[in-house]
């Protein structure tokens, strides 16, 4: 790396030092044996591709979308700078009928948003460098504390939801303990600790069997295993709102279950992004797909999760030529290892297992506009046909049925989510920096 402009020049880097590297044998050997996935244009997807069976489903009465955001803001710029990020997640309710009445157009006037039934946000301030919260020692006992006390305070039976998710209290087949992967104090190096279903507080805590410290039950996100005393935790607020989206819906679930289990089919979930957990929530996607099995047990699960970005909408885009209308076409392990990652699907276990509660469909429908959905799942597969993905057919038709020409290839009810929901770059960021800063009392 060249040395930066100071007192003296700038170091410019040397013109003729590419040619090593041209000539290197090593790297001439190394390159040759490279393979880059297919091109777009050579994907077969007329034999690929399935035909829609269009099947409305007469028993949803109302669509929960549920989006989520957040802006991280400097509070402090000088040394040692300190940041913040404000969250803001919700699950908007909307009735059929309403969304049915709207006219297809590319503005939304105010009076019709105010059919729909806006459910409360879901508001939260995380600490993400050099912040500490009163009576916590560190940053990272910090930010552990925020997340807690966002589902404590914040969430209406968040904390007693994600107990009910993580030990399957929803299932006959209660797990009676949760494996942390380590203790989250910073003075503890005990690993996999046991937490018991049994032996959380009322406050839903447990302490450590080796330090005796405080375990937090949202510890179980482990994204204090992503947070630094020095670097922060802005790296982890991805994860965080992913999470948080889907234990939102987790709070539907269970309240539906709870009470009237047998209208579960009157709902239909909208997910913005695939139905998956990611980074150090991956592990959360075994008790998802445990409580879904659960409820397809009754075939009344419908929801679905939708991309917007990414290789899988990119590679969308390129093949969307080749889809007719209201026909999709199943990504699995051949299909995404051949065609979109790099990968040898035969030795490859089935994609996203260690993350995924959906499988991968682009779908194109009648009036040809392309959707990259997560449909849920019992179980991940190597390879999915038709019928191995319960409602496939239905989930499909709702998601052609509730389409929206606000934006490209988007869908009514999670445009008007985010409209609703996301916090935007300006002026919502600088508004937040001074609000953050006249709080907290930074100069």
């Amino acid at each position: 790396m060249s040395y930066s402009e100071g007192r003296r020049p700038f170091e410019r880097a040397s013109k003729s030092s590419h040619s090593h590297i041209i000539n290197d044998e090593s790297v001439k050997s190394f390159l040759s044996k490279c393979v880059l996935p297919t091109a777009a244009e050579d994907v077969d997807v007329e034999s690929l591709a399935f035909d829609l069976i269009e099947k409305p489903i007469d028993s949803v009465k109302g669509v929960i979308a549920i989006d989520g955001g957040y802006q991280d803001v400097v509070v402090r710029e000088a040394f040692p700078s300190a940041t913040f990020a404000f969250l803001q997640l919700g699950a908007l309710y909307f009735s059929l009928e309403d969304l049915k009445a709207l006219d297809p157009k590319p503005f939304i006037a105010p009076e019709d948003i105010s059919k729909l039934k806006n459910i409360d946000r879901l508001k939260a301030p995380i600490p993400t460098k050099t912040i500490t919260v009163e009576n916590m020692d560190t940053f990272v006992e910090s930010f552990r504390f925020s997340i807690f006390s966002l589902l404590k305070d914040n969430v209406t039976d968040g904390l007693e939801t994600l107990k009910w998710f993580i030990f399957s209290e929803f299932s006959p087949n209660k797990m009676d303990v949760w494996e942390l992967a380590s203790c989250p104090n910073a003075n503890c190096s005990k690993t996999k600790i046991p937490l018991s279903r049994e032996g959380l507080s009322d406050d839903y805590t447990s302490p450590c069997p080796a330090c005796n410290e405080k375990i937090f039950l949202t510890d179980v996100f482990r994204l204090h295993e992503v947070a630094d005393e020095e670097v922060g935790a802005s790296g982890a607020l991805g994860y965080l709102t992913t999470t948080l989206e889907q234990i939102v819906m987790l709070i539907w679930l269970k309240a539906i279950v709870d009470q009237a289990p047998q209208k579960l089919g009157e709902f239909f979930f909208v997910k913005d992004g695939p139905l998956a957990f990611f980074g150090q929530t991956a592990n959360l996607h075994k008790p998802m797909l445990k409580l879904v099995a659960h409820l397809q047990a009754s075939n009344t699960l419908f929801a679905v999760g939708l991309e917007k970005s990414g290789a899988f909408v990119e590679h969308a885009k390129l093949i969307e030529g080749k889809l007719k209308p209201n026909q999709f076409l199943i990504m699995d392990n051949d299909y995404i290892y051949k065609h979109i990652l790099p990968g040898r699907s035969e030795s490859a276990p089935a994609y996203g297992n260690t993350t995924y509660y959906g499988a991968k469909v682009i779908f194109k429908s009648s009036d040809s506009k392309v959707y990259v959905a997560s449909v849920p799942v019992t179980e991940t597969r190597a390879k999915y046909e038709r019928d191995s993905i319960p409602n496939l057919d239905e989930i499909l038709t709702m998601v052609a049925m509730l389409r929206s020409d606000m934006y490209d290839n988007a869908m009514l009810p999670i445009a008007l989510a985010n409209k609703l929901i996301s916090i935007s770059n300006h002026p919502s960021a600088n508004l937040l920096e001074k609000f953050a800063k006249g709080q907290i009392g930074a100069s």
